[in-house]
């Protein structure tokens, strides 16, 4: 299954991304360009996760608390969009 690769890929990008943030901004990264990798990795990060909200996309009938943690982050996500 292609998902779960992708979605661990995603985070360990972020990972890396906040364990090298302060480094990267001592060494004169530029602030706007942090962002919109952060941004990116969010952006891809949330697109998983609605991805798997959907069951027609992705089985997980047998992970129920991954589907409901999955369906709260989604959720969660949608809610502080439309603010």
């Amino acid at each position: 299954m292609v998902w779960p690769k992708a979605l661990q890929e995603c985070l360990a990008e972020d990972e890396r991304f906040h364990t090298t943030l302060t480094e990267n901004l001592s060494l004169g990264g530029e602030t706007w360009q942090l962002r919109l990798q952060e941004a990116d990795i969010v952006h891809r990060m949330f697109g998983l996760l609605s991805h798997a909200a959907n069951p027609r996309h992705i089985d997980l009938s047998d992970h129920p608390e991954l589907i409901e943690r999955i369906t709260q982050l989604y959720n969660e996500s949608q809610r502080q969009g439309r603010r």
